[in-house]
């Protein structure tokens, strides 16, 4: 299933109206039919507003949480154009291997108070055209 947040809206909408359909008296298969559901799904759902009321309904979403800090687009624009501007001033050779290794580039993102995993600081330096 996908897991973006429309579709956990969609998926709890859903789930809701299957409550609300089998509050109302309709049989597993008709709300099934109508909602789109499996069984096993609604008669969770049923169970989870027994348990929380209609608070305990709702499915939380999946999977890691996200605890990186996301820069947009427009900071990940300046930290190039600053990670450029230092580049010219330490070399007259910005192609060098020697300034544009992942450690320097992850270096200078951590003097900034820019915490990011090597991997996610390579992901930016090949985007960015450095590597």
């Amino acid at each position: 299933m996908n897991t973006n947040p429309s579709s956990i809206k969609v998926l709890n909408k859903r789930r809701l109206d299957a409550v609300r359909r089998r509050l109302n008296g309709e049989s597993l298969a008709d709300v099934s039919a109508n909602v789109g559901l499996s069984v096993p799904t609604i008669v969770a759902a049923v169970k989870a507003y027994e348990a929380g009321g209609w608070d305990g309904v709702a499915v939380k979403p999946r999977g890691r949480p996200d605890t990186s800090k996301s820069l947009s687009a427009n900071q990940l624009d300046s930290l190039r154009g600053d990670l450029l501007a230092v580049a010219l001033c330490q070399s007259d050779v910005l192609t060098s291997e020697s300034i544009w290794t992942t450690a320097r580039i992850q270096n200078w993102l951590s003097d900034q108070a820019i915490n990011v995993s090597p991997a996610t600081t390579a992901r930016h330096a090949r985007n960015w055209g450095l590597a």
